[in-house]
């Protein structure tokens, strides 16, 4: 399948979490609701990590200490994410500015750290895009 595929697929999935999230805030506690994504987000995780496993524990012994903390480092810091947008939909009072600030931004971060980082290609239209998503965060931002 193409990867765009997965990107839509997952579009879903963290539309359908942000929904969800919006609507319990309405009632319930940030700390209360977080207690609970986290143990969904543990279940899933340990359900993912049974379901994917290296069956012939090869691919584990190619992985040094430095790659199994910067792995660990990524899983760990996926839920004080979660956290943070979650706080984010408690004060906002349409979900999807919370997603359209997110991307941008993550876009504009992801972007700047490929290039530096891993020497990703780029041309002038791709900085253009980014340019006018940014502007249009702005628009949001200011005309909440």
């Amino acid at each position: 399948m193409h990867w765009s595929i997965f990107s839509i697929f997952a579009s879903f999935i963290i539309a359908t979490s942000f929904l969800i999230r919006k609507n319990l805030l309405q009632k319930h506690s940030i700390n209360n609701l977080m207690f609970y994504v986290y143990c969904g987000l543990l279940i899933s995780a340990v359900v993912f990590a049974i379901l994917i496993k290296d069956k012939d524990k090869e691919g584990f012994k190619t992985f040094d200490n430095q790659t199994k903390a910067l792995a660990l480092t990524a899983g760990a810091i996926i839920p004080v994410a979660i956290y943070f947008l979650t706080v984010s939909l408690k004060q906002v009072k349409n979900p999807a500015y919370t997603s359209i600030v997110f991307a941008v931004f993550k876009t504009i971060l992801l972007l700047s750290l490929s290039i530096y980082i891993l020497n990703s290609p780029y041309n002038k239209l791709t900085l253009f895009g980014v340019l006018l998503a940014l502007l249009g965060v702005v628009l949001i931002i200011l005309n909440e």
